[in-house]
């Protein structure tokens, strides 16, 4: 680039005299800052409207649980062909109005995972479970209700149970519940 054309960029972007290319450079940077900072507004409002939608339509006294259902390979090889099959399909007959099945997730066998272990100052990695037992974790359901009831009813008629298996129901605790009206908390909340 010449000195020349140097000099008069130069005074042009000082504002001594700036051209059309300088004023259309800097509508391009506006429009696109405008643009950008509408999209945030836009995601955080859509954001907030799903939350504050999610709560509304959730009693105060709804509480999450998870169904751990464990069963050994011995059970599952006495079962017929549609037997095994309803072990994977049946939970949705036990489902009711007052205990919602929110997810199902299916465990490999129990060989197939990793248990990890802090030994001293080492990670260790373990192929299997973290315990040797006669029957594997081979299912997880995340279920809602506000009756602790028909969670234990819809674990108790689980077909892995009818066949020999075991469900253990947990009630979770909710980042956002358990963080109310303790000091420090939602601070971790809000960045997680």
């Amino acid at each position: 680039m010449s000195t020349m054309s140097t000099e008069i960029l130069g005074a042009e972007l000082l504002g001594a005299n700036p051209g059309p290319a300088v004023h259309l450079a800097v509508l391009g940077i506006v429009v696109v800052a405008a643009l950008v900072i509408f999209g945030i507004v836009c995601l955080r409002n859509k954001r907030e409207a799903a939350q504050a939608e999610m709560q509304s339509s959730r009693k105060e006294d709804t509480w999450n649980y998870a169904l751990l259902v464990y069963i050994s390979a011995e059970s599952l090889k006495g079962l017929s062909t549609e037997e095994a099959r309803s072990l994977h399909g049946g939970h949705e007959a036990a489902a009711s109005a007052s205990a919602r099945l929110i997810a199902h997730y299916r465990f490999r066998p129990p060989r197939t995972g990793t248990t990890i272990r802090l030994d001293g100052d080492q990670i260790v990695k373990t192929e299997g479970p973290s315990a040797i037992s006669s029957e594997g974790l081979r299912g997880f359901y995340l279920l809602e209700s506000d009756d602790p009831d028909a969670v234990l009813d819809f674990a108790s008629q689980h077909p892995a149970v009818r066949v020999g298996g075991t469900a253990e129901v947990w009630p979770l605790i909710e980042p956002v519940r358990h963080a109310e009206g303790r000091p420090g908390h939602s601070g971790w909340v809000e960045r997680h």
